[in-house]
């Protein structure tokens, strides 16, 4: 229901563009009209929740017109009628100051849509900071005597689109905020000494101020060393030092809430995370060198912790549900929506505020060291594999798989694409460390799983079973996509990066690993890791096969060994065609360069004679080859010989 609700909803979207485009004025004064009346109706019932429902909606309309006629605002603009509409909009919305959390959400919403009026009067830009700097610490009357930690939801999710839509406004229209960046970075470290405001909402206003100061390049680097003199004098007192001096020391750090220290490197890898995120240009020097030293000892002291020898000896047994998959994040995997609502009563709150702060400084670490990556700053410095191997890939063969996907998704994949040619062969040994330690693991993994399928023994929770298949799930897939994507299709707008591709093919310890997965992938019981692992194989192969490399061809033959195996496979019935066709091109590759091994491989079928592999080597080239393989191939799930 909810998906054809949603079918709907865009339908009317697509719609309703089709008539601004003809109408621009009329469906304008259509849709400005309904947010007016709503918004108003809306303020004087703030409980009414039908209204508010229609309200939002008219919100929605909105932006989608806006995003419309924006190309041809300023034509518009000339339109008396039009411009006064758009006026009397704008001054509604930021005189309005609404009690209630989804009056404010409107509100806020209705601001961000209009940016194409921001360019066209950029003075109006000025109120909008004000609007926003005053609704980021909004309460509803219910509030006053709540702390900031136990507002309602909905007054956070208020404050929290609000600080939001400051940021996309700096996105879009980062130029306007220009001249008013020094009192807005004024206003805010008022907020930031604030006890009003959550820490998550002060690290969004950082944000947009940093977006903002890419438009003043000139003064840019000052504006980031104020920023970051404080993160320089927090990462460098006792207390933190003495914490990343053993893993001993810093497990206090990750389970005493309290713990003045703990705050203190939140705000720190927090506010690192900002501005390497958002800065456009390389940051100095010196910068990385204040920074990675304490990014690395963060990595250490957390993957020294993935060893279940070192967690056993520094974490009280209490405590170790924090390794776990959060339960909130569990319960929206199984589709359990009791489960879901319960998780408020029966989760140990302090458990998931530790867990929570555990994952966060993890996470803020895989978004500096992926900014460093893409600004390739980092590959220059001193060590800086030593650095990796030692820290931010430690003890990586025991992490869980919902790290290993982090990992991944931010720094794998820059730390390929992003290194440049001369610096590649100085991170080989990193690049062949990960590769043959994720296809070990999966592989493993793997096979515990269909083990424990075939044996019914069942060491977990029927739950717990299905976190652990949803995240090896993930996590095979985010892998071998990965891998897929740096082998584009010869007909792909992606163009191929030839230094990257002549690495990958050329370098024994990487190509190796990439050869045993594309083998090891082509079994694991999981469809779209198998079509991503046929895409793969059918993009790289070209290029290896053209490689002089022996050792590859030898894992070609094996490679074809591994497909013809697949055929008999019974949860690959329905792939039949597509493994077919994987085969021929094996062999069609394979051929050229290394017909014994192909012959070596095919004569161990069942059916398969010299006299077949001649004819087929006879129409290599040809169109009638697939068909002759398919033919040949009929029979070997059955074990019925193929006749010539």
């Amino acid at each position: 229901m909810q998906l054809f609700f949603s079918s709907m909803r865009n339908k009317v979207k697509e719609f309703f563009k089709v008539i601004t485009q003809q109408q621009p004025v009329l469906s304008g004064e259509f849709c400005v009209k309904e947010v007016l009346e709503l918004f108003a109706q809306s303020l004087a019932d703030v409980d009414k929740k039908d209204l508010q429902s229609k309200l939002e909606s008219a919100v929605g309309l909105l932006d989608t017109y806006m995003k419309t006629i924006s190309p041809q605002f300023h034509n518009l603009s000339n339109n008396p009628n039009f411009n006064l509409m758009i006026q009397t909009l704008c001054k509604t919305l930021l005189d309005a100051n609404p009690k209630g959390a989804a009056q404010v959400l409107c509100q806020v919403q209705g601001l961000q849509a209009l940016v194409p009026f921001y360019r066209y009067q950029p003075g109006v830009i000025q109120y909008v900071i004000e609007k926003l700097y005053a609704t980021v610490s909004f309460l509803e009357p219910s509030d006053s005597l709540r702390t900031k930690h136990l507002l309602a939801k909905k007054t956070l999710g208020a404050r929290r689109k609000t600080c939001l839509v400051l940021i996309h406004l700096a996105t879009e229209c980062g130029e306007l905020f220009v001249p008013y960046l020094p009192k807005m970075y004024e206003a805010y470290k008022q907020l930031n000494s604030s006890p009003n405001l959550l820490f998550s909402e002060k690290t969004f206003i950082l944000e947009a101020l940093v977006i903002i100061s890419n438009h003043v390049v000139d003064k840019q680097l000052d504006f980031i060393l104020e920023v970051l003199g404080p993160v320089q004098v927090g990462l460098s007192t006792p207390e933190i030092q003495r914490c990343f001096s053993d893993v001993s020391n810093f497990v206090p750090l990750l389970l005493e809430s309290q713990n003045p220290t703990s705050l203190t490197l939140h705000v720190c890898l927090s506010t690192l995370s900002v501005v390497w995120r958002r800065v456009n240009v390389p940051l100095p020097t010196e910068i990385l060198t204040n920074s990675l030293p304490s990014i690395c000892a963060v990595y250490r002291c957390l993957n020294s912790l993935a060893r279940p020898e070192i967690r056993a000896q520094f974490i009280p047994v209490e405590w170790l549900p924090i390794f776990d998959v959060d339960e909130y994040v569990a319960a929206t995997w199984l589709g359990d929506n009791q489960s879901y609502l319960l998780v408020s009563e029966t989760a140990d709150n302090n458990i998931r505020n530790r867990r929570g702060y555990m994952d966060h400084i993890r996470e803020s670490c895989n978004l500096i060291l992926e900014s460093m990556l893409q600004k390739k700053t980092i590959f220059g410095f001193p060590n800086f594999s030593g650095l990796l191997l030692q820290a931010t890939f430690a003890n990586f063969e025991f992490q869980p798989h919902r790290i290993v996907k982090g990992l991944l998704s931010h720094v794998v994949k820059p730390l390929f694409l992003s290194c440049p040619p001369e610096q590649l062969s100085l991170v080989e040994p990193v690049h062949g460390y990960i590769l043959k330690t994720i296809v070990s693991k999966l592989n493993i993994s793997w096979g515990q799983l269909q083990l424990r399928e075939q044996t019914g023994q069942k060491s977990v929770s029927e739950k717990q079973e299905v976190v652990e298949d949803k995240m090896l799930r993930d996590v095979s897939r985010e892998y071998v996509t990965m891998l897929k994507d740096w082998f584009p299709q010869k007909n792909s707008t992606n163009k191929p990066n030839s230094h990257l591709v002549q690495y990958l093919i050329s370098t024994e310890s990487v190509a190796v690993p990439i050869f045993f997965t594309m083998i090891g992938s082509l079994f694991w019981p999981d469809s779209p890791t198998f079509r991503a692992s046929l895409q793969l194989t059918t993009n790289a192969l070209p290029a290896i096969c053209a490689s002089n490399i022996s050792v590859l061809h030898q894992l070609a033959g094996e490679l074809l060994g591994s497909t013809l195996k697949c055929l008999s496979l019974p949860h690959l019935k329905s792939q039949r065609l597509p493994l077919i066709g994987l085969i021929t091109q094996i062999y069609s590759e394979l051929a050229k360069v290394a017909p014994v091994i192909v012959r070596d491989v095919f004569l161990t079928v069942p059916g398969i004679t010299s006299a077949i592999l001649e004819r087929w080597y006879r129409e290599l080239g040809g169109k009638k080859l697939k068909v002759l393989v398919q033919e040949a191939l009929t029979g070997i799930d059955s074990g019925v010989p193929y006749q010539l």
